[in-house]
C-alpha cells in the first residue's frame, strides 16, 4: 500500500480531511499530495505527520526494502547495517523509556519510605 493510502486510510479512520492534514502540516495541498503519492515526502513532513496522525513509522516502511528507502547499498555489509537501523533506533527510545520509568518509580519510593519515616517520628 503507499503512502499516499496509508494516509488516507488513517484519515478516514479518524474522520479527518485531507484539507485538515494540510493545514496541521502547514504545506501545500499539491506538494503533499505529490511526496505523498510518489513517496518522496520530505522526513520533516513524514516527522510532523506521524505526529499529527499518531501512527507509527514503521507503518511507511513494512515491506519495504532499505535499500531502496536509503539508496543503493552495493554491499551486503553496508545493507545489513541499514537493515538494523530502526530496530537499533528503536530498542534505544525503549530502554531509554524503560529507565525514565524505572526512575519515577525509585523517586516514588524514596517517597514513600521518607513519608512512613516521618510517621514513626511523630
Amino acid at each position: 500500500m503507499g503512502f499516499k493510502a496509508l494516509v488516507d486510510a488513517e484519515l478516514q479512520r479518524q474522520g479527518k480531511t485531507f484539507k485538515w492534514l494540510v493545514q496541521q502540516l502547514d504545506v501545500s495541498t499539491d506538494g503533499l499530495k505529490a511526496g505523498l503519492d510518489n513517496e518522496t515526502i520530505k522526513l520533516r513532513d513524514l516527522k510532523k505527520l506521524i505526529s499529527v496522525l499518531n501512527m507509527p513509522i514503521n507503518t511507511f516502511f513494512e515491506g519495504a526494502s532499505f535499500q531502496s528507502i536509503r539508496g543503493d547499498g552495493n554491499t551486503q555489509a553496508n545493507h545489513s547495517n541499514i537493515a538494523a537501523e530502526p530496530e537499533i533506533k528503536y530498542r534505544v527510545v525503549s530502554l531509554e523509556e524503560k529507565v525514565k520509568l524505572l526512575e519515577s518509580q525509585l523517586e516514588d519510593k524514596e517517597r514513600i519510605i521518607s513519608l512512613l519515616s516521618e510517621k514513626r517520628v511523630k
